[in-house]
C-alpha cells in the first residue's frame, strides 16, 4: 500500500511540475504574440500558444535529461515557449542535417 501511496504522489509531483512548465511556455509565446506588429489574430494566438506548450514541454524534457536544476528547466521551457516555432523549425533543420551529414559519411 505504501507504493502506491509513493506512486499517486509522484504523479502527483510530476503532473504538478508539467502544467507549471506548460503554463511558463504558453506565457513565453503570448508575450511574443504580443510583441508582434501588425494585426492580431485570435487564431493566430491559439497556434501560438499550442507551439508555444509544445516547445516548453520539449525543452523541460531535454533539460531535464542533461541534469538541469529545476530553475533553469522552468526559465528554458519559457524561453522555448517564446520562440515556439521558429525554435521548433531550426531544431527540424539541425537534425535534418546531423542525418544528412551521418549518411554522406557512410
Amino acid at each position: 500500500m505504501e507504493e502506491l501511496t509513493d506512486g499517486i504522489h509522484y504523479i502527483e509531483q510530476e503532473t504538478e511540475t508539467l502544467l507549471t512548465v506548460v503554463l511558463l511556455a504558453t506565457f513565453g509565446g503570448l508575450v511574443s504574440w504580443l510583441r508582434q506588429k501588425g494585426p492580431r489574430k485570435l487564431s493566430r494566438l491559439i497556434v501560438v500558444l499550442c507551439t508555444a506548450g509544445f516547445a516548453g514541454l520539449l525543452a523541460y524534457y531535454i533539460t531535464s535529461a542533461i541534469g538541469l536544476n529545476a530553475q533553469y528547466q522552468c526559465a528554458m521551457s519559457g524561453i522555448a515557449g517564446y520562440g515556439g516555432g521558429t525554435l521548433l523549425d531550426e531544431a527540424v533543420n539541425r537534425v535534418k542535417r546531423l542525418i544528412h551529414d551521418g549518411k554522406d559519411k557512410n
